[in-house]
């Protein structure tokens, strides 16, 4: 058993884990704090993840219901989960969303590679959204994805970019029908709990009212990357 206090966005979690692999995950994020809340996966827990195809292993089994758990005590702090790949240039961040598979990942790859020094990948999975002062900002977590794309920062979220892989470039304001419909598949969702619900809903609602979302049509190219960087600045496509 494995016993260790994280550190994320600003709230310290104690996890007890029986398994080596969710401990190195978490390797960036350990801090010397008190705890506010203490999280562990049951061993019917791991067995339901297993027995539904959430995860093949009882270690990836194990770490997403740490995740879960994590997620739920981060909402009753105003935070959430959020499903993308987030990229930080010049200390303002971007993220690409888009269900697993979808080229959010590559298209932080192409940022990476076109920006170069200038870029850094904050989460490539799952970071967590926060509000301050009526501004959204991006951290890190363990729980970054395949590559192991992360850091334990904090950054301001400059804007959205819904990935929908294409053979042309195109970027477009989002609408605010679009938007919700792709944020709700995107942050992770509280579990039959009305005040987490409540919470969750406020976030919906300050995302959409404070972060400018686009539409990102895209191929792998750098073009794409002109194409969505350019938007930023009023330079977007027409919509649809």
């Amino acid at each position: 058993m494995y016993t260790f206090i994280i550190k994320i966005f600003k709230y310290n979690i104690e996890i007890h884990c029986r398994n080596s692999y969710s401990y190195k995950l978490c390797q960036k994020y350990i801090c010397n704090e008190d705890a506010e809340v203490v999280i562990e996966a049951t061993e019917q827990e791991i067995d339901y993840m297993i027995s539904r195809g959430i995860a093949k292993s009882e270690d990836i089994a194990e770490s997403r219901v740490l995740q879960d758990k994590a997620n739920q005590f981060l909402i009753t702090k105003g935070c959430v989960m959020m499903h993308s790949a987030v990229v930080s240039v010049d200390d303002q961040a971007y993220a690409f969303l888009a269900l697993s598979g979808g080229g959010k990942s590559t298209q932080a790859k192409l940022w990476l590679d076109h920006f170069g020094k200038r870029a850094v990948v904050v989460s490539g999975d799952f970071p967590v959204l926060s509000f301050e002062n009526n501004k959204a900002y991006v951290s890190g977590t363990p729980w970054n994805g395949k590559e192991g794309w992360g850091l334990n920062i904090t950054v301001p979220l400059k804007a959205m970019f819904f990935v929908n892989k294409c053979d042309y470039n195109k970027v477009y304001k989002a609408n605010n029908r679009e938007i919700i419909n792709k944020i709700f598949y995107n942050l992770l969702m509280p579990k039959d709990n009305f005040d987490q619900m409540e919470k969750y809903l406020v976030m919906v609602n300050k995302l959409i009212e404070t972060v400018p979302a686009f539409e990102m049509d895209c191929t792998v190219s750098e073009q794409a990357v002109t194409k969505a960087y350019n938007a930023l600045w009023g330079e977007a496509d027409d919509t649809k």
